[in-house]
């Protein structure tokens, strides 16, 4: 079985009068503040596919009614995990967003005109090790450049298809890479281990413990001390 939301990604689009608009393969710029650069007094110059914006970031954006209905409304088009992060990000300017703050959410818009045919797997797989219950999890160093705090993220498949996931702002500052990982992995033990009880509840099979692959090696010697744990 696949779903999507061709719908509602075309209702948004419609909002925005974008009808005509070319749509895009990536969701966030990469050289896209992720703070208010004001704290620092600087002056940006962000390049753009379409325009190149003087520093953006220092503009308000002049309707905030507009602006933040629309950052309210993403997060339902529930069925793409491919722009969680994205949202994530933008959600965190919605009381005081910026200029360079709407052009992102536009085109996080033009990245779901470009892919709204996009569709989220939840069928079987022939692969038996997609078949098992299984996640991955992340996590990105003091990104936020006012708090130095790091973004966590975890993934979730089943059956092939993708059953939970998450990016979200660590509600602490993590002093290395190590630990920033190592909270991301905690959060997404915390996400399997509720997962583990529902199938549980709905009576499905679950043999053996649950993978979570991780990239951070330190991280992964940490958790193997026996000390770590005392």
């Amino acid at each position: 079985m696949k779903v999507n939301m061709q719908f509602f990604v075309s209702a948004v689009v419609l909002f925005l009068v974008f009808i005509e608009c070319q749509g895009i393969v990536v969701p966030l710029g990469v050289n896209t503040p992720l703070l208010d650069s004001t704290a620092y007094g600087s002056k940006l110059v962000i390049e753009h596919s379409d325009s190149v914006v003087l520093n953006a970031p220092t503009i308000p954006f002049a309707n905030h009614n507009y602006c933040a209905p629309l950052i309210v409304a993403l997060p339902f088009v529930n069925t793409r995990p491919d722009i969680s992060t994205s949202v994530s990000i933008l959600a965190q300017k919605v009381s005081q967003p910026k200029q360079n703050d709407w052009n992102e959410l536009k085109r996080i818009v033009k990245y779901l005109k470009g892919t709204s045919k996009v569709k989220l797997l939840l069928s079987e797989t022939e692969n038996n090790k997609d078949r098992l219950f299984h996640g991955y999890a992340d996590a990105n160093w003091a990104e936020d450049r006012v708090n130095r705090k790091a973004n966590s993220g975890y993934l979730f498949k089943l059956n092939g298809g993708v059953v939970s996931w998450s990016c979200r702002k660590q509600t602490c500052v993590a002093l290395s890479s190590t630990e920033a990982e190592l909270i991301a992995l905690s959060e997404a033990c915390q996400e399997a281990s509720w997962i583990r009880r529902l199938l549980i509840e709905m009576q499905h099979n679950i043999s053996g413990p649950t993978t979570i692959y991780e990239d951070n090696q330190s991280c992964l010697k940490l958790i193997q001390e026996e000390q770590f744990f005392e």
